[in-house]
Formats: structure tokens, C-alpha cells, sequence
């Protein structure tokens, strides 16, 4: 049993993707806490896990988007399920709609051209702004 360990644990580096999502951006920054759409729009970056690799490309991505922070996870407002695209820039949030002060966090996860799954990325934030002007309430000091 041992033996059969010891040659499979190596085998398991190749079962998942040879990228990984990184440096993810929402309206083409790193965790904005005052977006001015309900309609966001998320990219990444793809970070190679093998310094070996040549040519590696996404062909299919998949974005979850939750409500709150990832330390205080609440209801899933989106899934785009898998999408077969090689798009990694300004893809639009399509879930349940946003209103002001809104906060929620995001992560993806992609597949390769030979397509092995990414682990998910480390989770990103956004919260909406206050987008119109019966939110901003104030008193004159």
C-alpha cells in the first residue's frame, strides 16, 4: 500500500490545471469598495503553476459571486456555470441585481487547453456605491 502511495501521490500534480487565476480585478481594481454600476465587471490574470510550461491557455472559466465577505459568506448571487471562452477581461456579472451599499465577494476558476480545472482563486471583494442621490443622506453640521 505504501508503495502504491508513493508512486501516485507524484501523478496527482497532473490532474489540475497548469494555471491558476490571480490578480483578480472588479471595474479594473483590486477589491473597490465603491463601484458606480450594479452590473460589474470582473477580470484576472492567469499565473502559471509549472515553470516548465509552454503555450498554456484557458479555454473555459467559471465565476461565483457571493453576498458579504468570504469570512461571512451569505447567498450565492451568481454562477455563470462553466463558459467556454478563453475571455479573461471585463466579464459582466450577470446575477441577481445589485443596489447600493452592497457588498460581495467573488472568485473564479479556469480550465486549460487540455482541460484540467483550476483550484478556485483566493477570494476578491467589491462593494456598490451609492448610485442614487436619494441615497446620500446627510445633515449640514
Amino acid at each position: 500500500m505504501r508503495s502504491f502511495l508513493v508512486i501516485m501521490l507524484p501523478l496527482t500534480q497532473f490532474l489540475t490545471a497548469a494555471i491558476t487565476p490571480t490578480d483578480l480585478r472588479c471595474e479594473y481594481l483590486e477589491n473597490p469598495q465603491a463601484i458606480g454600476t450594479t452590473q460589474p465587471r470582473f477580470s484576472w490574470r492567469l499565473a502559471s503553476t509549472d515553470p516548465g510550461a509552454r503555450n498554456v491557455v484557458q479555454k473555459a472559466w467559471e465565476i461565483e459571486v457571493i453576498e458579504g465577505s468570504s469570512d461571512r459568506p451569505g447567498r450565492k448571487l451568481w454562477s455563470s456555470g462553466k463558459v467556454e471562452s478563453s475571455a479573461s477581461h471585463q466579464i459582466e456579472y450577470a446575477g441577481e441585481a445589485l443596489a447600493s451599499r452592497d457588498r460581495a465577494t467573488w472568485r473564479v476558476r479556469v480550465w486549460d487547453g487540455t482541460g484540467d480545472e483550476s483550484s478556485w482563486s483566493a477570494p476578491a471583494t467589491f462593494a456598490v456605491g451609492l448610485l442614487e442621490p436619494t441615497d446620500w443622506k446627510a445633515h449640514w453640521i
